[in-house]
């Protein structure tokens, strides 16, 4: 539980949490047990986005995971998305190059 919050500002349902490894060991626990279970899953989504660091002919896509994604910056859901939008024109082709692993 945060030490941060108190009684006064959280709601009961979200006073205390537990961490599981998995879904099935949260519901078998005889604090959430049965059919009432509720397994939220909390997951890191991966962007791609163009990074124009290294200047226009150099640049490649990357993630979210190796930088943080500059305010404003598009994102894609696929490298060669990122690439064929981010980089559209790039006659070095070497963010192509980079997500068809030719580099």
């Amino acid at each position: 539980n945060e030490p941060n919050y108190s009684d006064d500002t959280i709601i009961p349902s979200m006073k205390f949490y537990m961490s599981f490894d998995s879904a099935d060991e949260c519901c078998q626990s005889p604090f959430i047990g049965g059919a009432n279970c509720q397994v939220i899953d909390v997951c890191l989504v991966l962007a791609w986005y163009a990074d124009y660091s290294r200047g226009w002919d150099d640049g490649v896509c990357i993630t979210n995971l190796q930088a943080p994604v500059p305010k404003g910056r598009r994102t894609y859901d696929k490298q060669l998305e990122c690439c064929s939008e981010g980089f559209f024109g790039q006659s070095s082709e070497a963010c192509i190059s980079d997500a068809m692993g030719l580099f």
